[in-house]
């Protein structure tokens, strides 16, 4: 009995030192991101920029899939890391490096089939079906083979990297992540003064990095994790591998939906509207992702916690775990987005002085589709931990892929780049809505419990929070004070609905522990949940 209560607390005590390890990480990264992108803007200017996020999007459905997948592996590490608790430490051991050395044997294979099939359709797509200036078309293949170099490293790096994801080793993960945003930070700044061809610069630079980076994180894990060595004799086992690939098919094709609805949308803007607004919709992208990594600095910490309650049998845990996933996610994106929306055309004035067209009413959109989306992350977590997810990724993949025709069709309404933005929020709420009902049917996640104890106080909360910051922009002058003032005012009231109205005790008890521990004040007893 002493021995469960010293596990639950060392449990209690990793979520809290993940949570602070990842969210500092995403203020940093958010914070350096406002100068970059403002120098990658500067440096590149709005057409080559745009050329970069066109060209990079075809790539990017490769490095998509390697997420899913990689995701999907934590998953099944994180699953054995649960069982092996039920077992001698031998066999829990064994377990896992027999689940590594089939994700090894995957990804050995999968880059290279990958990539050769890839490679001469994207050759094709840069050199006859894009917008791109003659000029530049040189640049333009160069960036795309960088880019074909940078996702070969990563998908090799899948089977590694999982591990500390399961292995809830976050706070390494997160040290890699802010040296890489460092290195970065570095490297924009430089884009103002040389004066070589910045685009072709970019691309190099940026494969570095991420080359540089992976290997040594490799190197880390297979030193680190016993469980990441190579058995010839493990690296074939059939009902392992047929279990895995069952999992991708699905992840895949949800996945694939997914990345027609990012991928095609820059397609479209491109299509349509050409290179100029593709500028608007990469800095739209920028910063809606970094509104998304501050609530992934908490999901990140839960996620693999999640699915090795569920891989240990305690389906209440991983219940209550997941209904805290989407919880705080929903809280910690509208931290940043409530304040920014209210000062939307004020931030970007000041931001990069001279925004490209639409890009407030873009920036708006996004936010407002991945805070709904928060809504129910958990579910989706909660749902992809107990691993039956074919009809689930079939309906949500489906949902996906219907988001190019909405694109189309608003775009013809006369809607203009902003029917991208548009087609977000349609897609995420419907896809909201299909996880709430798939969580409900798989792994008995009360419906009640999540409209009454989450939607609900979520919209008064956000709400009554843009009501307060919207009434400061009516009644000061634009200006850097009053984005200070209207941030403040913001946050004061999203203190006091989510404390009284938003959270529970038991989440009370969590973040003041996570308060005092970063704080370095005595970190009270942590009740188990």
């Amino acid at each position: 009995m002493g021995y469960g209560k010293k596990m639950v607390l060392t449990k209690s005590r990793r979520i809290i030192l993940n949570t602070l390890a990842t969210y500092g990480r995403s203020v940093f990264a958010m914070f350096v991101g406002v100068f970059s992108s403002r120098w990658l803007l500067q440096g590149l200017g709005a057409q080559d920029l745009g050329l970069m996020g066109v060209v990079g999007s075809l790539i990017g459905a490769i490095v998509i899939f390697e997420t899913v997948m990689q995701v999907a592996v934590a998953r099944f590490y994180a699953f054995a890391i649960g069982q092996a608790q039920t077992m001698d430490e031998a066999a829990g051991k064994d377990e896992i490096r027999r689940w590594f050395n089939v994700v090894f044997l995957i990804y050995t294979a999968l880059p290279a089939l990958v990539i050769a099939g890839g490679y001469p359709l994207g050759l094709y797509a840069v050199r006859h079906w894009l917008v791109i200036p003659p000029a530049r078309m040189e640049a333009c293949l160069f960036v795309f083979n960088c880019s074909i170099a940078t996702t070969f490293i990563t998908m090799v790096s899948v089977p590694y990297i999982a591990m500390y994801q399961a292995r809830q080793q976050i706070v390494e993960l997160s040290v890699f992540q802010m040296l890489r945003t460092t290195i970065n930070f570095f490297f924009t700044f430089s884009l103002l003064y040389v004066t070589c061809d910045k685009l072709k610069y970019s691309a190099t630079f940026g494969a570095a990095v991420t080359v540089g980076i992976l290997g040594t994180q490799m190197w880390r894990a297979w030193r680190q994790f016993p469980e990441c060595r190579v058995r010839k004799s493990y690296l074939f086992d059939w009902p392992r591998l047929k279990q895995i690939f069952c999992y991708f098919f699905w992840e895949i094709f949800s996945c694939t939906g997914n990345m027609t609805r990012n991928q095609g949308s820059a397609i479209v803007i491109n299509k349509c509207f050409g290179p100029g607004a593709n500028a608007a919709w990469s800095i739209a992208n920028t910063l809606a992702n970094q509104a998304t990594s501050l609530s992934g600095a908490l999901t990140g910490a839960l996620v693999p916690a999640v699915t090795t309650e569920e891989g240990a049998g305690e389906r209440a845990k991983m219940i209550s775990l997941a209904f805290r996933t989407s919880k705080f996610g929903s809280l910690l994106i509208l931290v940043f987005s409530v304040p920014l929306i209210a000062e939307m055309g004020e931030v970007l004035r000041l931001w990069l002085v001279n925004p490209p067209p639409h890009t407030a009413g873009l920036c708006t959109c996004i936010l407002i589709a991945y805070a709904i989306d928060k809504l129910a992350l958990g579910h989706h977590v909660a749902i992809s931990a107990k691993g039956k997810i074919g009809f689930y990724h079939s309906v949500v993949g489906s949902t996906f892929f219907l988001s190019v025709p909405i694109a189309v069709a608003l775009v013809f309404a006369g809607l203009g780049p902003l029917s991208v933005g548009l087609m977000f929020v349609i897609c995420y709420s419907l896809v909201t809505l299909e996880r709430i009902v798939f969580a409900r049917r798989l792994v008995q996640m009360s419906v009640r419990h999540c409209l009454f104890r989450i939607v609900l106080p979520i919209l008064v909360f956000s709400g009554v929070s843009y009501a307060g910051a919207l009434g400061v922009t009516f009644m000061v002058p634009p200006s850097l004070g009053r984005i200070v003032l209207t941030t403040l005012v913001s946050l004061v009231l999203m203190g006091l609905l989510g404390w009284t109205l938003v959270l529970d005790g038991e989440e009370r008890r969590y973040v003041a522990a996570a308060f005092r521990k970063l704080v370095g004040r005595p970190e009270m007893k942590v009740q188990p949940a």
